[in-house]
C-alpha cells in the first residue's frame, strides 16, 4: 500500500514562566497515512456533529446533521386543549384530549410540526426534542394522555420521523434546570446548595433520584412506548434518550449510575413495574465531556459500562462549548479531542454525536460557528482517516480523506497544551509517487481566544511527492493547516 508521511519539523520549549533554558534539538515529527498509522472513521465530518438551535435546514450535511430543538428555543408542545385539535380519548385516563400538529412550535412561535418535520426528512437530519417541554417537571403528575398523544400525532402523521426523532427525558436533570418543586426558581442558595451532597442545588439528591426515576421518566417512557406501539406495532421503535446529565461532580456521576441501575417501581407507569431503566433506554446523553482528559475517561467509562455492554445504542453529547467556551479554540480543542475518542473505539455517527452549544456567541477570537464552518465545508462528505500524535507540548491531528492514491484534502492542527508552547520549524507532507507534480495550496490559520483568527503568508513549495511549507513559530494556541489541490 501506498504512503503519505507527513513530517513536523518543531523543537519544544519550556513554559514561558519557568526559567528559559537553551533550546532543544528540532524534533521530527511523522505521520505515515497508511492502515496500520490511521484509523478509519466510519461516518462523515457532519454526522458526528450537532448544534442546539436551527430553524432552517442550511448547514445541514455541512457543519452538522444533528440539532437540538429544529425549528428555535426550547420547541414542544404548546396551548394543549386548542379547540380546533380534535377530541382524543387518553389511553390512560380516558379523559378526553385536544392537540394538534400546530400546538408544536418554540416557545415564542414559530414554524409548527407540519413544517418541522419535512425538513427532518428531508434534509436527513436528526432533532432531539425535549420531553420537559411537553410537560414540565412539577410535583404535578405527568400528563401521559397528553404526552402520548403530541408524540403519536407527530409519529402518526410523518412515520418516517422515528429516524429522525429523538425524544430526550429531560435536561440537565441533576441541575436546576429540572426543578419540580421550584426551589431553583424561588432562589435556592446555589452556592451553599452546590457544597453539600445531601442538598444539591437546593434538593436531597436521593429524593430526586427517586422523583426523576419514578415520577417522570417512568410515566413519559410509558407514554412514548404506548404511542411507538400503537402506531408501528413496536414499543421501542421511537427513540428515548435518557435525561441529559453533566460530569462536573462526584454526585452527577452517582446520580447517572443510580439512575441507569434501578427498576421502575410501577406507581406511575404500571406497564413498567421492575423493569430496569436501562432496557427502555436508547441514547445515554451527557453534557461538558471533552473538556479534557479527564472528562474524556469518564466518558470512556460510560463507553464500556453502557455502550459496550449493549445496553444503549449510543452516547451522545447534547451541549459542549458552553458559557466558558472561548469561539474557535474551544470548538477545535474539544472537537478534535471528541474524535480522537471515537476513533479509539470506532464509533459510527449513530453511537457517538457532538452538539454544540453557544458556538454563535461572539468572542474576542470569533465565533465557533466560524471553525465548524470552515471544517465542515473542507471535510464535507468525504471519507476520513484520523491520527493523534500526543507530545510533551501539544497534541497534533491529522485527517485525510485517503491513504492512497488520490487524496484531496489533509488536514493538520497543532493544539498546544494549557501553558504549553512548540516551536514551530516547518511542515512536510509526503504523497503517493508524483503526488505532488501537480499544483496543490496550503492555507494557515492562527487561532486566539483573545483576538480574531489570523491567515498567516505561507510559501507551499511542491516537488516529486513532498509538499513543503514553512512555518518559524511559537505556537500557543491552535494552529491550522489545511493541504488542497489547487483549482483550475
Amino acid at each position: 500500500m501506498k504512503r503519505i508521511t507527513f513530517v513536523l519539523i518543531a523543537s519544544l520549549s519550556l513554559i514561558p514562566t519557568l526559567r528559559a533554558s537553551a533550546a532543544s534539538p528540532a524534533t521530527n515529527l511523522t505521520f505515515n497515512i497508511s492502515g496500520p498509522t490511521m484509523t478509519p472513521l466510519a461516518s462523515p465530518w457532519a454526522a458526528f456533529f450537532g448544534t442546539h438551535y436551527a430553524s432552517s435546514p442550511g448547514l445541514a450535511g455541512v457543519s452538522w446533521n444533528t440539532v437540538r430543538s429544529y425549528g428555535g428555543t426550547h420547541v414542544g408542545i404548546y396551548d394543549a386543549g386548542s379547540p380546533s385539535a380534535p377530541a382524543r380519548k387518553g389511553p390512560f385516563t380516558g379523559n378526553e384530549i385536544r392537540v394538534g400538529l400546530d400546538n408544536f412550535h418554540a416557545a415564542r412561535g414559530g414554524k409548527t410540526a407540519a413544517q418541522l418535520i419535512p425538513d427532518l426528512i428531508q434534509h436527513r437530519v436528526t432533532a432531539i426534542y425535549l420531553m420537559s417541554n411537553i410537560v414540565s417537571p412539577s410535583l404535578k403528575p405527568f400528563d401521559k394522555d397528553l404526552a402520548c398523544w403530541a408524540v403519536r400525532q407527530i409519529h402518526e402523521k410523518y412515520p418516517e420521523a422515528s429516524r429522525w426523532i429523538v425524544w430526550q427525558m429531560g435536561n440537565e436533570v441533576v441541575s436546576g434546570h429540572f426543578d419540580p418543586k421550584e426551589v431553583w426558581q424561588k432562589g435556592a442558595p446555589q452556592n451553599q446548595a452546590a457544597q453539600k451532597e445531601d442538598n444539591f442545588f437546593g434538593y436531597d439528591l436521593k429524593w430526586k433520584e427517586d422523583f426523576y426515576v419514578n415520577d417522570y421518566l417512568a410515566p413519559a417512557v410509558e407514554a412514548v412506548e404506548r404511542a411507538s406501539r400503537d402506531l408501528y406495532g413496536d414499543p421501542l421503535q421511537i427513540q428515548i434518550a435518557l435525561g441529559s446529565m453533566n460530569p462536573y461532580n462526584r454526585q452527577n456521576l452517582e446520580f447517572l449510575k443510580n439512575v441507569m441501575g434501578r427498576t421502575f417501581d410501577g406507581k406511575r407507569a404500571p406497564t413498567l413495574k421492575n423493569e430496569p431503566v436501562w432496557k427502555h433506554i436508547d441514547l445515554l446523553t451527557v453534557h461538558y465531556m471533552t473538556g479534557s482528559p479527564r472528562t474524556i475517561e469518564t466518558l470512556q467509562q460510560y463507553h464500556d459500562d453502557y455502550l459496550k455492554t449493549g445496553k444503549v445504542k449510543g452516547i451522545w453529547i447534547t451541549e459542549d462549548h458552553g458559557r466558558a467556551g472561548r469561539g474557535p479554540v474551544t470548538i477545535l480543542d474539544r472537537g478534535l479531542r471528541f474524535l480522537s475518542w471515537v476513533a479509539h473505539n470506532h464509533l459510527t455517527a449513530e453511537q457517538a454525536r457532538l452538539c454544540w452549544w453557544g458556538e454563535g456567541e461572539r468572542e474576542p477570537g470569533g465565533m465557533g460557528r466560524e471553525a465548524t464552518e470552515l471544517l465542515g465545508r473542507f471535510l464535507r462528505d468525504r471519507p476520513l482517516f484520523f491520527a493523534r500524535q500526543q507530545l510533551a507540548a501539544a497534541d497534533v491531528y491529522v485527517l485525510s480523506d485517503a491513504i492512497g492514491d488520490g487524496v484531496e484534502r489533509v488536514l493538520t492542527a497543532i493544539l498546544p497544551h494549557r501553558g504549553g508552547v512548540l516551536q514551530v520549524g516547518g511542515l512536510r507532507l509526503e504523497l503517493p509517487a508524483g503526488g505532488a507534480q501537480k499544483p496543490w495550496t496550503a492555507e494557515v490559520i492562527q487561532y486566539s481566544a483573545a483576538r480574531p483568527a489570523e491567515r498567516l503568508a505561507s510559501k507551499l513549495v511542491c516537488e516529486g511527492s513532498t509538499l513543503t511549507i514553512r512555518l518559524d513559530r511559537s505556537v500557543q494556541e491552535p494552529l491550522l493547516v489545511t493541504f488542497q489541490p489547487a483549482t483550475p
